[in-house]
Protein backbone atom coordinates (compact mmCIF):
# COMPACT_ATOMS: atom_id res chain seq x y z
CA UNK A 1 0.00 0.00 0.00
CA UNK A 2 2.77 2.40 0.94
CA UNK A 3 4.57 1.59 -2.34
CA UNK A 4 1.40 2.32 -4.31
CA UNK A 5 0.96 5.71 -2.60
CA UNK A 6 4.58 6.63 -3.39
CA UNK A 7 4.12 5.70 -7.05
CA UNK A 8 0.86 7.61 -7.21
CA UNK A 9 2.47 10.73 -5.72
CA UNK A 10 5.42 10.50 -8.13
CA UNK A 11 3.06 10.24 -11.09
CA UNK A 12 0.96 13.12 -9.76
CA UNK A 13 4.03 15.31 -9.28
CA UNK A 14 5.26 14.41 -12.77
CA UNK A 15 1.92 15.48 -14.26
CA UNK A 16 1.96 18.74 -12.31
CA UNK A 17 5.58 19.40 -13.33
CA UNK A 18 4.71 18.71 -16.98
CA UNK A 19 1.92 21.29 -16.94
CA UNK A 20 4.05 23.83 -15.07
CA UNK A 21 6.82 23.51 -17.69
CA UNK A 22 4.24 23.60 -20.48
CA UNK A 23 2.70 26.74 -18.97
CA UNK A 24 6.07 28.50 -18.74
CA UNK A 25 6.95 27.61 -22.34
CA UNK A 26 3.58 28.30 -23.91
CA UNK A 27 2.41 31.31 -21.90
CA UNK A 28 5.67 33.02 -20.92
CA UNK A 29 7.98 32.19 -23.84
CA UNK A 30 5.83 31.72 -26.95
CA UNK A 31 4.49 35.14 -28.04
CA UNK A 32 0.75 35.81 -28.03
CA UNK A 33 -1.08 34.13 -30.90
CA UNK A 34 -4.56 35.66 -30.76
CA UNK A 35 -3.60 39.26 -31.62
CA UNK A 36 -5.59 39.26 -34.86
CA UNK A 37 -8.73 37.80 -33.28
CA UNK A 38 -11.68 40.18 -33.11
CA UNK A 39 -12.19 39.59 -29.37
CA UNK A 40 -8.57 40.46 -28.48
CA UNK A 41 -9.39 44.17 -28.95
CA UNK A 42 -10.69 44.07 -25.37
CA UNK A 43 -7.05 44.54 -24.32
CA UNK A 44 -6.86 47.92 -26.04
CA UNK A 45 -10.20 49.00 -24.59
CA UNK A 46 -9.18 47.85 -21.10
CA UNK A 47 -5.93 49.83 -21.34
CA UNK A 48 -7.81 52.94 -22.45
CA UNK A 49 -10.12 52.62 -19.46
CA UNK A 50 -7.23 52.19 -17.03
CA UNK A 51 -5.19 55.07 -18.49
CA UNK A 52 -7.84 57.79 -18.09
CA UNK A 53 -7.61 59.45 -14.67
CA UNK A 54 -10.07 62.28 -15.40
CA UNK A 55 -13.86 62.25 -15.63
CA UNK A 56 -15.06 59.92 -18.38
CA UNK A 57 -18.05 58.19 -19.92
CA UNK A 58 -17.86 54.38 -19.91
CA UNK A 59 -20.08 52.49 -22.36
CA UNK A 60 -20.62 48.85 -21.34
CA UNK A 61 -22.03 46.54 -24.01
CA UNK A 62 -21.36 43.70 -26.42
CA UNK A 63 -20.65 43.98 -30.14
CA UNK A 64 -23.50 46.45 -30.70
CA UNK A 65 -21.25 49.04 -29.07
CA UNK A 66 -18.27 47.94 -31.12
CA UNK A 67 -20.05 48.26 -34.47
CA UNK A 68 -22.32 51.23 -33.85
CA UNK A 69 -20.22 53.84 -32.02
CA UNK A 70 -17.52 56.28 -33.08
CA UNK A 71 -15.83 56.93 -29.72
CA UNK A 72 -13.53 59.67 -30.97
CA UNK A 73 -16.41 61.71 -32.37
CA UNK A 74 -18.31 61.47 -29.10
CA UNK A 75 -15.25 62.48 -27.04
CA UNK A 76 -14.68 65.49 -29.30
CA UNK A 77 -18.32 66.62 -29.39
CA UNK A 78 -19.06 66.08 -25.69
CA UNK A 79 -15.68 67.21 -24.37
CA UNK A 80 -15.39 64.20 -22.04
CA UNK A 81 -13.32 61.06 -22.83
CA UNK A 82 -15.63 58.29 -24.05
CA UNK A 83 -14.46 54.72 -23.36
CA UNK A 84 -16.36 52.14 -25.40
CA UNK A 85 -15.95 48.66 -23.89
CA UNK A 86 -18.28 47.17 -26.51
CA UNK A 87 -16.58 44.10 -27.92
CA UNK A 88 -18.53 40.83 -27.83
CA UNK A 89 -21.75 39.88 -26.04
CA UNK A 90 -20.30 36.38 -25.59
CA UNK A 91 -18.03 37.80 -22.88
CA UNK A 92 -21.17 38.01 -20.76
CA UNK A 93 -22.54 40.80 -18.61
CA UNK A 94 -20.65 39.77 -15.49
CA UNK A 95 -17.15 39.92 -17.00
CA UNK A 96 -17.74 43.18 -18.89
CA UNK A 97 -19.33 44.85 -15.88
CA UNK A 98 -16.55 43.81 -13.50
CA UNK A 99 -13.91 44.86 -16.03
CA UNK A 100 -15.47 48.32 -16.21
CA UNK A 101 -15.20 48.66 -12.43
CA UNK A 102 -11.40 48.56 -12.72
CA UNK A 103 -11.48 52.34 -13.20
CA UNK A 104 -14.85 53.92 -12.49
CA UNK A 105 -14.62 56.90 -10.19
CA UNK A 106 -16.55 59.87 -8.81
CA UNK A 107 -18.54 61.85 -11.41
CA UNK A 108 -17.92 59.28 -14.18
CA UNK A 109 -20.95 58.35 -16.26
CA UNK A 110 -21.62 54.65 -16.91
CA UNK A 111 -23.93 53.69 -19.76
CA UNK A 112 -25.27 50.16 -19.33
CA UNK A 113 -26.16 49.11 -22.88
CA UNK A 114 -26.13 45.33 -23.11
CA UNK A 115 -27.90 43.51 -25.94
CA UNK A 116 -31.54 42.81 -25.11
CA UNK A 117 -31.35 38.99 -25.02
CA UNK A 118 -28.62 39.06 -22.37
CA UNK A 119 -31.21 40.12 -19.82
CA UNK A 120 -32.89 36.77 -20.48
CA UNK A 121 -29.69 35.10 -19.21
CA UNK A 122 -28.07 34.33 -22.56
CA UNK A 123 -24.61 35.18 -21.21
CA UNK A 124 -26.44 37.29 -18.64
CA UNK A 125 -24.45 35.96 -15.71
CA UNK A 126 -21.70 33.84 -17.31
CA UNK A 127 -19.69 34.33 -20.47
CA UNK A 128 -18.15 31.93 -23.00
CA UNK A 129 -14.82 31.02 -21.38
CA UNK A 130 -13.11 30.13 -24.67
CA UNK A 131 -14.00 33.55 -26.04
CA UNK A 132 -12.90 35.32 -22.86
CA UNK A 133 -9.59 33.42 -22.67
CA UNK A 134 -8.61 34.06 -26.29
CA UNK A 135 -9.76 37.64 -25.88
CA UNK A 136 -7.40 38.07 -22.91
CA UNK A 137 -4.63 36.87 -25.24
CA UNK A 138 -2.20 36.02 -22.39
CA UNK A 139 -3.16 39.13 -20.41
CA UNK A 140 -4.27 37.04 -17.45
CA UNK A 141 -4.46 40.08 -15.20
CA UNK A 142 -8.08 40.12 -16.36
CA UNK A 143 -8.80 36.79 -14.65
CA UNK A 144 -9.68 38.75 -11.51
CA UNK A 145 -12.76 40.09 -13.30
CA UNK A 146 -14.20 36.59 -13.83
CA UNK A 147 -16.91 35.41 -11.49
CA UNK A 148 -16.52 32.24 -9.44
CA UNK A 149 -18.06 29.95 -12.06
CA UNK A 150 -15.99 31.47 -14.86
CA UNK A 151 -12.76 31.09 -12.85
CA UNK A 152 -13.44 27.38 -12.42
CA UNK A 153 -14.19 27.04 -16.12
CA UNK A 154 -11.00 28.93 -16.94
CA UNK A 155 -8.87 26.48 -14.93
CA UNK A 156 -10.41 23.54 -16.82
CA UNK A 157 -10.01 25.36 -20.15
CA UNK A 158 -6.38 26.43 -19.63
CA UNK A 159 -4.79 23.21 -21.04
CA UNK A 160 -6.91 23.55 -24.19
CA UNK A 161 -5.89 27.19 -24.45
CA UNK A 162 -2.21 26.29 -24.20
CA UNK A 163 -2.39 23.53 -26.81
CA UNK A 164 -4.38 25.80 -29.13
CA UNK A 165 -1.78 28.54 -28.76
CA UNK A 166 1.08 26.13 -29.35
CA UNK A 167 -0.63 24.74 -32.46
CA UNK A 168 -1.09 28.25 -33.89
CA UNK A 169 2.56 29.03 -33.20
CA UNK A 170 4.01 25.84 -34.68
CA UNK A 171 1.78 25.88 -37.77
CA UNK A 172 2.09 29.63 -38.39
CA UNK A 173 -1.67 30.03 -38.54
CA UNK A 174 -3.23 32.49 -40.96
CA UNK A 175 -3.83 35.95 -39.48
CA UNK A 176 -7.48 37.01 -39.23
CA UNK A 177 -8.45 39.95 -41.44
CA UNK A 178 -11.57 41.90 -42.35
CA UNK A 179 -14.52 43.03 -40.26
CA UNK A 180 -14.24 40.24 -37.70
CA UNK A 181 -10.62 40.82 -36.74
CA UNK A 182 -8.66 43.22 -34.58
CA UNK A 183 -7.54 45.10 -37.70
CA UNK A 184 -11.07 46.46 -38.10
CA UNK A 185 -10.44 48.75 -35.09
CA UNK A 186 -8.23 51.82 -35.00
CA UNK A 187 -5.88 52.63 -32.11
CA UNK A 188 -8.75 54.36 -30.26
CA UNK A 189 -10.91 51.22 -30.29
CA UNK A 190 -13.37 52.44 -32.92
CA UNK A 191 -14.36 50.13 -35.77
CA UNK A 192 -13.25 51.76 -38.99
CA UNK A 193 -13.31 48.76 -41.34
CA UNK A 194 -17.07 48.82 -41.83
CA UNK A 195 -18.96 48.08 -45.06
CA UNK A 196 -21.31 50.62 -46.62
CA UNK A 197 -24.08 48.18 -47.47
CA UNK A 198 -26.19 45.43 -45.96
CA UNK A 199 -24.98 41.84 -46.09
CA UNK A 200 -28.01 39.58 -46.45
CA UNK A 201 -27.63 37.15 -43.60
CA UNK A 202 -29.92 34.87 -41.59
CA UNK A 203 -28.83 36.57 -38.36
CA UNK A 204 -30.22 39.83 -39.71
CA UNK A 205 -33.27 38.68 -41.65
CA UNK A 206 -34.69 35.90 -39.48
CA UNK A 207 -33.67 36.61 -35.89
CA UNK A 208 -36.67 37.30 -33.66
CA UNK A 209 -37.02 38.14 -29.97
CA UNK A 210 -38.00 35.12 -27.87
CA UNK A 211 -40.91 35.84 -25.56
CA UNK A 212 -39.68 34.34 -22.31
CA UNK A 213 -38.52 35.92 -19.04
CA UNK A 214 -37.56 39.50 -19.91
CA UNK A 215 -34.99 39.55 -17.12
CA UNK A 216 -34.08 36.49 -15.08
CA UNK A 217 -33.59 36.58 -11.34
CA UNK A 218 -29.87 35.78 -11.52
CA UNK A 219 -29.22 38.49 -14.13
CA UNK A 220 -31.26 41.02 -12.18
CA UNK A 221 -29.33 40.31 -8.96
CA UNK A 222 -26.01 40.45 -10.81
CA UNK A 223 -26.89 43.84 -12.29
CA UNK A 224 -28.25 45.28 -9.03
CA UNK A 225 -24.92 44.44 -7.35
CA UNK A 226 -23.06 46.12 -10.20
CA UNK A 227 -25.24 49.23 -10.09
CA UNK A 228 -24.70 49.47 -6.34
CA UNK A 229 -20.89 49.29 -6.80
CA UNK A 230 -20.97 52.02 -9.44
CA UNK A 231 -23.01 54.32 -7.19
CA UNK A 232 -20.78 53.61 -4.18
CA UNK A 233 -17.91 55.12 -6.18
CA UNK A 234 -19.84 58.32 -6.72
CA UNK A 235 -20.38 57.65 -10.43
CA UNK A 236 -23.66 58.07 -12.30
CA UNK A 237 -25.25 55.19 -14.18
CA UNK A 238 -27.99 55.12 -16.80
CA UNK A 239 -29.42 52.38 -18.97
CA UNK A 240 -29.47 52.60 -22.74
CA UNK A 241 -30.66 50.30 -25.50
CA UNK A 242 -28.44 49.32 -28.42
CA UNK A 243 -29.25 50.17 -32.03
CA UNK A 244 -31.20 47.22 -33.45
CA UNK A 245 -33.03 46.23 -36.62
CA UNK A 246 -36.71 47.08 -36.17
CA UNK A 247 -37.98 43.68 -37.39
CA UNK A 248 -36.40 42.02 -34.36
CA UNK A 249 -39.06 43.17 -31.88
CA UNK A 250 -42.61 44.43 -32.28
CA UNK A 251 -43.14 47.96 -30.91
CA UNK A 252 -45.57 46.87 -28.18
CA UNK A 253 -43.24 44.07 -27.06
CA UNK A 254 -40.33 46.51 -26.98
CA UNK A 255 -42.20 48.85 -24.65
CA UNK A 256 -43.06 45.94 -22.33
CA UNK A 257 -39.40 44.81 -22.32
CA UNK A 258 -38.17 48.28 -21.44
CA UNK A 259 -40.73 48.75 -18.67
CA UNK A 260 -39.75 45.45 -17.07
CA UNK A 261 -35.99 46.06 -17.28
CA UNK A 262 -36.12 49.71 -16.19
CA UNK A 263 -38.45 48.95 -13.26
CA UNK A 264 -36.28 46.00 -12.18
CA UNK A 265 -33.06 48.02 -12.19
CA UNK A 266 -34.49 51.42 -11.20
CA UNK A 267 -32.39 53.22 -13.80
CA UNK A 268 -33.12 56.23 -15.97
CA UNK A 269 -33.04 55.46 -19.71
CA UNK A 270 -30.62 57.51 -21.80
CA UNK A 271 -31.94 56.04 -25.07
CA UNK A 272 -35.39 54.41 -25.04
CA UNK A 273 -35.80 51.02 -26.68
CA UNK A 274 -38.00 52.40 -29.47
CA UNK A 275 -35.61 55.28 -30.11
CA UNK A 276 -33.00 52.61 -30.81
CA UNK A 277 -35.11 50.98 -33.55
CA UNK A 278 -33.75 51.45 -37.04
CA UNK A 279 -34.21 50.39 -40.64
CA UNK A 280 -32.42 47.54 -42.33
CA UNK A 281 -30.24 49.82 -44.45
CA UNK A 282 -28.31 50.85 -41.30
CA UNK A 283 -27.06 47.34 -40.50
CA UNK A 284 -24.42 44.99 -41.81
CA UNK A 285 -25.03 41.31 -41.02
CA UNK A 286 -26.90 41.01 -37.70
CA UNK A 287 -29.62 42.93 -35.90
CA UNK A 288 -27.03 44.77 -33.75
CA UNK A 289 -24.12 45.28 -36.17
CA UNK A 290 -24.19 48.67 -37.86
CA UNK A 291 -22.72 49.46 -41.25
CA UNK A 292 -21.10 52.87 -41.83
CA UNK A 293 -24.35 54.79 -42.07
CA UNK A 294 -25.72 53.04 -38.98
CA UNK A 295 -22.60 53.87 -36.97
CA UNK A 296 -22.86 57.53 -37.93
CA UNK A 297 -26.58 57.75 -37.10
CA UNK A 298 -26.35 55.98 -33.75
CA UNK A 299 -23.27 57.98 -32.75
CA UNK A 300 -25.15 61.21 -33.49
CA UNK A 301 -28.17 59.99 -31.50
CA UNK A 302 -25.91 59.16 -28.56
CA UNK A 303 -24.23 62.57 -28.73
CA UNK A 304 -27.60 64.34 -28.70
CA UNK A 305 -28.85 62.29 -25.76
CA UNK A 306 -25.63 62.83 -23.79
CA UNK A 307 -25.78 66.59 -24.37
CA UNK A 308 -29.31 66.66 -22.94
CA UNK A 309 -28.29 64.45 -20.01
CA UNK A 310 -25.27 66.62 -19.19
CA UNK A 311 -27.34 69.81 -19.34
CA UNK A 312 -29.86 68.33 -16.90
CA UNK A 313 -27.36 66.74 -14.51
CA UNK A 314 -24.33 69.05 -14.37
Amino acid sequence: MESFIKKFLIILLAIILFFVILYIIVIKIIPSQFDSKYQSIINLKYKQLKDIDTRKIVYVSGSSGAFCIDSEKISKEIGIPFVNLGTHAGFGMSFLNELSLSNINKNDIVILAHEIELYQDEYGTNGNISLIATGMNDNFEMIKYLNTKEKKEFIYYLPSYMFQKMDLYLNKAKIDTGVYSSESFNDKGTMVYLPDKVKEDEALNNRKYEKKDVITKSTKNNLLRYISKVKERGANIVISYPYYYENFIEIDDAVAIQNTINNSLKLKALIDINEARSQKNNFYDTIYHCNKSGQEKFTNLLINKLNVYLEQNN
